[in-house]
């Protein structure tokens, strides 16, 4: 049976129908149990004439049938680990771990774009193929493209959980490092960025912020990765959120990420995020 109305965990968000000329400008989270009556008092129900205004998939399955006939398959997107208690071993030479259902097989890293279209076990965390190409980096060893790529993965699902006690080993501890947050505001050093952390740990319900468009150069002690986000979170505190940036909404962020080689192992020591714009480019580019 299906059903216009239902009520989503755990914020008890209710997914419901819209008019139109709401859609654009909706915030999904301003939908919820103690939200949801007042609206439908004032404004009704808006799926009660849906049996009379009814549509076609004919366009939509066209459409399927021609972008298979060009084989243009399913993007790949990230997937949030079933099981965080687990830890993949890291990447090495060219080889990289496929999941836990094809566990021994491998693949070259040359073949891993347009090779794979489903994704597989990075760390612990489902990542989409191509992004884990070394070959995405310029310069460096093997090795170090490889561990360079992994310690970004790190971060992206320490991140998802605001777990600062493992982001001490990602974050450089000197004190020349500074950091640039998405929320515009700069924090220096790595107990600046702990803090923040531990604020937003139980108020803010974030997520694998899945990236693309990935690349970076890698030298000997040095090593700069920029991607994009698919990103987003939701404020639960029991205060108002800060205005320092969006929640409640999937929005793209745009991450360059400075790795220094410390103690033998690649460490961060400055990021700059931001929000990428969806205004038209200055020059018509």
């Amino acid at each position: 049976m299906a059903s216009a109305w239902s009520v989503r965990p755990k914020d008890a968000r209710v997914s419901m129908p819209l008019e139109w000329d709401e859609v654009a400008d909706c915030d999904p989270a301003a939908f919820t149990l103690a939200t949801a009556p007042a609206r439908f008092a004032e404004r009704g129900d808006a799926s009660a004439g849906i049996d009379s205004a009814a549509g076609s998939l004919d366009a939509l399955l066209e459409l399927s049938a021609s972008q298979e006939a060009a084989d243009l398959g399913d993007a790949p997107i990230g997937v949030w680990p079933r099981d965080r208690t687990k830890r993949r071993r890291r990447r090495k030479s060219g080889k990289v771990p496929l999941p836990t259902e094809d566990r021994g097989k491998t693949i070259d890293d040359d073949s891993s774009i347009g090779t794979l279209a489903t994704p597989f076990s990075f760390g612990n965390c489902l990542m989409p193929a191509g992004e884990l190409d070394a070959a995405r980096l310029v310069g460096g060893s093997e090795a170090d493209r490889s561990r360079v790529l992994e310690r970004v993965h790190e971060y992206l699902e320490a991140n998802a959980s605001f777990d600062w006690g493992r982001l001490q080993d990602i974050w450089s501890g000197a004190q020349e490092a500074v950091f640039f947050n998405l929320n515009g505001h700069t924090y220096r050093g790595r107990e600046h960025w702990t803090r923040l952390w531990q604020f937003y740990q139980p108020n803010v319900r974030s997520g694998y912020w899945t990236p693309f468009d990935l690349g970076g150069v890698v030298s000997n002690d040095l090593a700069v990765v920029w991607c994009e986000r698919h990103t987003q979170s939701e404020w639960i505190g029991r205060d108002p959120p800060p205005q320092a940036r969006r929640y409640g909404v999937s929005f793209i962020s745009r991450s360059t990420m400075v790795f220094r080689k410390e103690a033998g192992d690649w460490r961060v020591v400055h990021v700059h995020f931001s929000e990428a714009s969806t205004a038209p480019r200055p020059g018509g580019i």
